[in-house]
């Protein structure tokens, strides 16, 4: 092929043609549509509850928190406390296998499906291998540390389904959940696992997960995330995310940064241009409202690109030939001829100054390049090299193509992913720009950003908008746009000067 990432992406869609997969969309489940709440390690309440609270009391005013935040949460994940392990049977029994596939009373006195219900959001419930003391052995047929038996699986898809669990996270794949060594049983395993949550129309997510396992997924309609970073997503574990993403996304699965804080911007980012799930842990009283509104909107849908963010080709050169050279990855939010891309750098070693082209990206036209933390930019030709120093933790900037009317739409700059289709979910230029934006429940206005040449004529076709605001020196105009009836609006944006390039500047 012509490139890595091109390589990557057809070998990964000849897998997954030839095995029949859906690949599925960036908010295929509600794992990947809306934010979420999760337990395991590295967040506030794994194994460990609220001082003077039960864990349904815990979690219950967890999402009292985001309901204080006005952000709508969208799951919560449970993870390996929440059943039986060990000979004792016992929900803190950290060490030990799965006893029993059930939710252990303590902590869940009512059982799983009334604490859901009480709840009010859907469940991600996470499990582990089979331990030796289980009944289970004497149930079902069973290989090494897992159940083969298809019985094991229907029962286990059933109570998850009638305890409102939309999706089975299994763990410990690479380590202690795994068959005998041989040739069918790895394949039994999964295979039933997949089938069984497939019937009842439950997702799946990998974690722990060994090459062979990243191959397997290409099988399973219903494997839609894997985790592609060790627990509680940190600094110096971004390298390995990235290259990893690459690997399960051309695959057909998206790729979980795995928890982190509402207070820390930067995994924030990460996780969002991941394309995946984004996931917190924070504890109770604790989480950044607005930090999570560059992430998600009111209803707690994640605005997210359209592909995972992957390292370039240039990225893997440098890596390979141990180049002290920052890490650079892209995504994009594509509407045709008009594609933003979004570009992530971070040093690796002493080297602090990212330099690539806006044609490294494919962008064949003239580019507006916009510091996303700065709030500056600097229009460009795509064949021109840039060379951006990177201070703090990342550099983070949004390339917006100029479009035929002069314009280049930067977006809405309230969000880390500025034309994310959540909140843009239109966007064509014919001389003219026509955007369209669509709101939340709860949201009234957004701010539009772009590059025009000259102050522009802004009109509301749906909806309405505020002044126009204009900045002779960098030539950035800001709108703000209110929603019509339909909790949507759309706007025409036209400069002075028409089909005449606009004027570089660097």
């Amino acid at each position: 092929e012509q490139g890595i990432n091109r390589a990557f992406d057809t070998w990964g869609q000849a897998l997954t043609a030839l095995s029949g997969k859906t690949r599925p969309a960036n908010d295929a489940d509600v794992s990947l549509n809306q934010i979420g709440y999760w337990t395991d390690n590295g967040a506030a309440y794994y194994y460990h509850m609220a001082d003077s609270m039960s864990y349904e009391q815990t979690l219950d005013a967890v999402k009292g928190d985001f309901d204080r935040a006005g952000i709508q949460l969208g799951y919560m994940q449970l993870d390996s406390w929440f059943y039986p392990k060990g000979s004792g049977a016992a929900w803190d029994n950290n060490g030990a296998g799965i006893y029993r596939y059930e939710a252990a009373a303590p902590p869940f006195m009512s059982g799983l499906s009334r604490f859901q219900q009480k709840l009010g959001v859907p469940l991600i419930t996470h499990a582990r291998w089979i331990d030796d003391s289980s009944p289970y052995h004497t149930l079902y047929q069973m290989s090494g540390n897992v159940v083969t038996d298809p019985a094991y699986w229907e029962t286990v898809a059933g109570y998850l389904a009638t305890s409102g669990v939309a999706t089975f996270e299994q763990d410990w794949l690479a380590d202690k959940a795994h068959t005998d060594f041989n040739l069918t049983d790895g394949e039994a395993f999964l295979d039933n696992m997949a089938a069984s949550m497939g019937r009842r129309h439950l997702t799946m997510q990998y974690c722990m997960a060994s090459a062979r396992h990243f191959l397997q997924s290409s099988k399973y309609s219903n494997l839609t995330t894997i985790r592609t970073s060790c627990d509680h997503l940190q600094r110096d574990r971004w390298t390995d995310f990235l290259y990893a993403s690459r690997l399960g996304s051309a695959l057909g699965a998206w790729p979980f940064t795995d928890n982190l804080l509402s207070t820390e911007t930067s995994q924030l980012l990460l996780a969002t241009l991941s394309a995946g799930p984004v996931g917190i842990g924070d504890p109770i009283g604790s989480i950044n409202g607005g930090n999570l509104l560059r992430a998600v909107r009111r209803d707690g849908v994640i605005v997210k690109p359209d592909a995972p963010l992957t390292p370039t080709d240039a990225s893997y050169s440098n890596m390979a030939h141990g180049t002290d050279t920052p890490q650079i990855a892209f995504t994009w939010s594509d509407f045709g001829a008009l594609r933003t891309n979004y570009v992530f750098a971070f040093t690796q070693g002493t080297n602090v100054l990212a330099k690539f082209s806006p044609s490294d990206f494919g962008m064949s036209t003239p580019v507006y390049v916009y510091d996303y933390f700065a709030g500056t930019g600097q229009l460009v030709d795509p064949s021109d090299a840039i060379q951006k120093q990177i201070s703090g933790d990342a550099l983070f900037l949004v390339l917006a193509p100029v479009g035929p009317s002069g314009i280049a739409m930067v977006g809405d700059t309230g969000h880390f992913v500025t034309m994310g289709k959540k909140r843009v979910t239109g966007f064509t230029d014919r001389g003219a720009a026509r955007v369209a934006v669509t709101f939340a429940d709860g949201e009234t206005s957004r701010v539009i950003t772009g590059y025009s040449p000259v102050a522009p004529s802004v009109v509301a076709i749906d909806g309405s908008i505020g002044p126009v605001a204009y900045d002779d020196s960098t030539h950035l105009f800001r709108v703000p746009v209110m929603a019509g009836n339909s909790s949507s609006a759309t706007i025409r944006i036209q400069a002075s000067g028409l089909g005449v390039k606009p004027p570089r500047r660097r």
